[in-house]
């Protein structure tokens, strides 16, 4: 524990980077015997305790701005490997299996990771939107297990050009805006590259990951002095592939320290 760097609990997690709790995505397996994958999981059992944190995110994020709710939504981290994706498609079928119209948007380019948890590969996405070489309406494809509409990145799309600052992604996210009732970026982690801190500013509002026990605390300060100078804003901090078993172990005070009294309240 003494040489355990990351972020274990909520209360570590709010002292340290200064943020609220947002809540605790599990790690799949710690709470529940499947072969599924988690984008899965969350679709065949939507009652699930997995299930549930996301409805706990999602209404966290929901009123993280006050009188404003929050409908254009971020998802990051500091570095690669902390569950953004899995935490963006999550979220987004969330919202979509709820009845909401929700569109997630892959604007990791170097990655596009979002195509590839899904098995999807489509001939164009976001970068051919943004540069005009064909339209919204051609891109957007709809996810296999909902009702989910996706922006997607083709294999082809990389390109060394600003995208993220420029004045065709503020009027895309306009456009989205008006068409979804809920839109979700899945973006590149903060300290690798500058795409994120160029997009940030013009969503309303980030969800920030750190990977329990595992990200280094400074490398989330790191990244969210990057955040703050750009004048985003950041709903808060949720911990990421938490082992639920574990932390009823040594977590107290945590909610996730009393796991093991309240579990059976989810459906298996």
């Amino acid at each position: 524990e003494l040489a355990d760097t990351g972020l274990a609990t909520s209360d570590e997690a709010e002292q340290r980077l200064n943020l609220p709790h947002l809540g605790n995505i599990p790690l799949l397996k710690s709470v529940d015997d499947t072969a599924d994958a988690p984008a899965d999981h969350l679709l065949k059992r939507p009652l699930s305790a997995f299930a549930e944190a996301f409805r706990g995110l999602r209404t966290s994020v929901s009123y993280s701005r006050l009188g404003d709710p929050a409908t254009v939504i971020g998802v990051t981290s500091s570095l690669p490997g902390e569950g953004k994706t899995v935490t963006a498609v999550c979220m987004a079928r969330s919202y979509a299996i709820q009845g909401l119209s929700t569109v997630l948007v892959d604007s990791d380019v170097r990655r596009r990771s979002v195509g590839r948890l899904l098995g999807l590969e489509p001939e164009v996405g976001l970068v051919e939107v943004l540069s005009g070489a064909t339209s919204l309406d051609q891109a957007l494809l709809t996810d296999p297990g909902s009702d989910l509409r996706l922006l997607l990145l083709s294999k082809g799309s990389f390109t060394p050009k600003d995208l993220f600052g420029s004045r065709q992604m503020d009027a895309l996210i306009l456009d989205l805006r008006s068409r979804f009732d809920i839109v979700i970026f899945d973006t590149a982690p903060i300290l690798p590259v500058a795409d994120t801190r160029l997009l940030a500013p013009k969503l309303d509002t980030m969800v920030f990951l750190t990977r329990w026990r595992k990200t280094p605390g400074k490398a989330a300060e790191a990244a969210l002095r990057f955040l703050r100078a750009a004048d985003a804003h950041v709903a808060g901090v949720a911990l990421s592939q938490v082992d639920m078993k574990q932390q009823a172990r040594f977590g107290y005070g945590d909610a996730a320290y009393y796991y093991n009294d309240y579990k059976k309240y989810y459906a298996a």
